[in-house]
């Protein structure tokens, strides 16, 4: 190789060294010259508010309360629905009495006024609360005399209309009823009910002071 080829080469070799250093002196100056800057923080998003609680957080206890309520509510009443309405017995007084109205119109004969004084005698025991014991019409009359409510023209009647009755059940040869049995027998049964009312509050004695 000549010496001028030799020349140009080392020329060449120099200023790649030449731009090597300058690389490397440029590349150590940016980073020197970064590494003094103040780093700065990335900015913070803004703040998020509470987070709020959900439906059921908020109204659960209550849901479950309602829903507790109703279902003891629905279960009360199909107990309710379930149980069997309770019957009302019948009035005794209701029923001697419309088994007296069931005569109004027949012929007045023996078996009339026996079952005419059967049924105003379930109805004075109606009345009186004295059972279902068969009594006679003397046993009758002592008792409606004795009642404090009962005056003795009625209680004497109730018994002459037993009493007269009577033979018709159990003689041999009834004599002919009187006319109107039954309705003489509603007629003394409406007495005896408005003579057993208990009077109105004003009609009432006032009670004796106190001591």
């Amino acid at each position: 190789m000549s010496l001028e080829r030799r020349a140009v080469t080392a020329a060449r070799g120099l200023c790649r060294l030449w731009a090597a250093c300058w690389l490397a002196a440029a590349i150590t100056a940016s980073a020197l010259s970064l590494n003094k800057q103040p780093r700065r923080l990335p900015e913070l998003l803004p703040e998020l508010g509470p987070i709020e609680p959900s439906f059921w957080e908020q109204h659960g206890a209550l849901l479950v309360a309602a829903l507790v309520a109703a279902a003891a509510v629905l279960g009360v009443l199909v107990w309710k629905l379930r149980q069997p309405k309770p019957v009302t017995p019948p009035d005794p007084l209701d029923t001697a009495r419309q088994m007296l109205r069931a005569l109004v119109g027949r012929p007045e004969d023996s078996s009339l006024a026996a079952q005419t004084s059967q049924a105003l005698r379930q109805f004075i025991r109606a009345a009186l609360e004295m059972g279902e014991v068969e009594r006679t019409a003397a046993e009758f009359e002592a008792i409606l005399q004795r009642h404090p409510r009962l005056e003795p023209d009625l209680a004497r009647a109730l018994a002459d209309f037993l009493r007269e009755c009577e033979p018709r059940a159990f003689a041999p040869v009834p004599p002919s009823p009187s006319a109107g049995l039954v309705e003489r027998a509603l007629a003394l049964a409406d007495r005896l009910e408005a003579a057993l009312r208990p009077p109105p509050a004003s009609d009432r004695p006032a009670p004796p002071p106190a001591a």
